[in-house]
Parts: C-alpha cells; structure tokens; sequence
C-alpha cells in the first residue's frame, strides 16, 4: 500500500508542475522504460518553466562530480 501512495504522490507533484495529467494516464511508475519514455517527453518544458527543479537536480547530492557536470551541461543548453 506504502508504494501506491508514493506513486500517486509523484503523479500530484508532476500535475502540480505543469505536467498534463492526461501525458501520465499511460506511465507505469514501476516500469523504468515507461518513466524514461516519461522524461524525454516532460523533462525539457518541465525545466525551462521550473527553474528551481533544474538547480535542484544540478545541485543533486546523488550525483558525482563528473555526472553532476554532464547533467547541468545538458540542463542549461535547454
């Protein structure tokens, strides 16, 4: 029950995003094709119109230091 509760949280907080709540009506959130289908479709506009989530992920302490510098190159050249 826990994981469904965190999957519809995700789905809210893309809604709340911008995010079109028709474009996740076909993802499945346990599925890694279907989330990265998911991203290439979203990520651009989703970055360019929430400035404060690409220097989330760009300041992301998950990253190391050379995936931290690919990824806010390929952020700040969208």
């Amino acid at each position: 029950m826990r994981g469904m509760g965190l999957l519809s949280s995700i789905r809210e907080k893309l809604i709340k995003a911008g995010v079109n709540a028709n474009e996740l009506q076909w993802v499945d959130f346990t599925d890694p094709d279907s989330l990265n289908k998911l991203a290439q479709k979203i990520m651009p506009n989703l970055l360019k119109n929430n400035p404060q989530i690409a220097r989330q992920i760009k300041e992301s302490g998950w990253l190391d230091w050379k995936t931290k510098e690919d990824v806010a190159e390929v952020i700040d050249s969208i």
